[in-house]
C-alpha cells in the first residue's frame, strides 16, 4: 500500500509512493529518507522499501549513510548485494561531483568553493538562501537551506540575519 502523499487541494488526487512524487513534483520535494527509497527500488517481504529506508536513517543518520561501503550496507536486513552496490555507487559519485575524500575536511576558501557546495540549486525556478557554516579554518561544518521558494524577485539579507543554529 505504502505512503500517500496528498497533492495540492486543487485536484484533491493523491500520489501513491516516493518514486510517483518524484515523477510528479520532482526529488527536490522528497524528504531524504523518500530519496532513499526511490534509490533503494524495493524492500522485503514483510517490509516495505519505504520502512527499510526509514530504519536506515534513524540508525546511521545520512552523514553516516554516507560512509558505509558495500559490504558495511548489505549487512543490514532488507538490503540485498544489489543495492548495497547501487548504494556504495551513489555515494561514491556524489563525493566525486562534491569535493573528493570527505566533507569533513572540505576547506571553503573563495567564491568558487563556496558555489560548489550549492550548485545544485542554481537551476532551481525560484530563489534559496543556504548556509554553509564554516569554522575559523573554513572548513565546512554544515550547509543548510535556510530559506527557499521566495516570491519576491528583490530580496535583501542582512549578514546579521538570525539563521538557524548549525545543530
Amino acid at each position: 500500500m505504502g505512503i500517500e502523499y496528498a497533492e495540492p487541494a486543487v485536484t484533491g488526487r493523491r500520489v501513491a509512493g516516493p518514486r510517483e512524487k518524484l515523477a510528479r513534483f520532482g526529488a527536490n520535494v522528497l524528504s531524504n529518507t523518500e530519496l532513499l527509497a526511490v534509490i533503494l527500488g524495493s524492500g522485503v517481504r514483510g517490509e516495505p522499501v519505504g520502512r527499510v529506508a526509514s530504519r536506515l536513517v534513524r540508525r546511521y543518520g545520512m552523514e553516516g549513510l554516507s560512509r558505509l561501503d558495500a559490504e558495511e550496507w548489505r549487512r543490514n536486513h532488507g538490503i540485498g548485494r544489489a543495492q548495497a552496490c547501487r548504494m556504495a555507487a551513489c555515494l561514491e559519485l556524489g563525493r566525486r561531483l562534491y569535493g573528493g575524500a570527505g566533507r569533513e575536511d572540505l576547506v571553503i576558501s573563495s567564491p568558487e568553493a563556496a558555489y560548489r557546495q550549492v550548485r545544485d540549486i542554481a537551476r532551481a525556478p525560484k530563489e534559496h538562501l543556504v548556509a554553509l557554516y564554516l569554522n575559523s579554518q573554513n572548513v565546512l561544518l554544515k550547509r543548510k537551506r535556510c530559506i527557499g521558494d521566495f516570491v519576491t524577485p528583490l530580496l535583501s539579507v542582512s549578514p546579521f540575519a538570525n539563521l538557524p543554529p548549525i545543530s
